[in-house]
C-alpha cells in the first residue's frame, strides 16, 4: 500500500509520540516539540540537533532528556527511507554521526531535510498535544472512579 507523504510523516510521528509517552518526561517532550521549529528556524537544523544531542541524559538509568529523545526522532526520520526523496533517505548511516552526514549534504538537500524535519515536528506537536489531553482525561476519570 502506498501512502502519501503526509500520511507517512504522520505515521512516523505517531510512533515517536508513542515511544515518548513511555518516558517520565512526556509533557516536556511535547513542549520541546512545540519550541523546536523556532529553534531550527533561528539557529539551523545542524545547530539545533547538536544542542539537543548535547542535552543527553542517561539512557541506562531511564533518564533521557526530552531534547535528546527529540533529536533521536529527528535523526531517525532523516534516515528513514521514503519514496519521494531522491536517494530515499538523507542519512545513510546515522550511527556514524548524523551531524557529520548532514554536513556533507549540498544546500538544496539540506533545505529539504530541514523542511521535512519541520513537517515531522508539526505532526509530533499535534499528536503529542492530543495524547496529552487524552491521557489527562483518562487520569481524571480514573481519579473520579477511585473517589466514588
Amino acid at each position: 500500500m502506498t501512502r502519501s507523504r503526509e500520511m507517512e510523516t504522520a505515521a512516523f510521528a505517531l510512533k515517536c509520540v508513542e515511544r515518548a509517552m513511555s518516558t517520565r518526561a512526556f509533557a516536556d517532550y511535547v513542549s520541546k516539540a512545540k519550541s523546536a521549529p523556532a529553534a531550527i528556524m533561528e539557529n539551523g537544523l545542524l545547530q539545533t540537533l547538536a544542542f539537543y544531542q548535547d542535552k543527553g541524559g542517561d539512557a541506562e538509568k531511564g533518564n533521557v532528556k526530552p531534547e535528546a529523545l527529540l533529536a533521536v526522532h529527528m535523526i531517525h526520520w532523516l534516515s528513514h527511507p521514503c519514496p519521494w526523496r531522491p536517494g530515499k533517505q538523507f542519512l545513510a548511516k546515522p550511527e556514524h554521526g548524523a551531524i557529520a552526514e548532514l554536513l556533507k549534504l549540498d544546500t538544496p538537500a539540506y533545505r529539504r531535510a530541514t523542511a521535512e524535519v519541520l513537517e515531522l515536528l508539526s505532526w509530533i506537536k499535534r499528536l503529542g498535544a492530543g495524547q496529552s489531553k487524552l491521557s489527562g482525561r483518562q487520569a481524571a476519570s480514573k481519579a473520579a472512579e477511585v473517589k466514588s
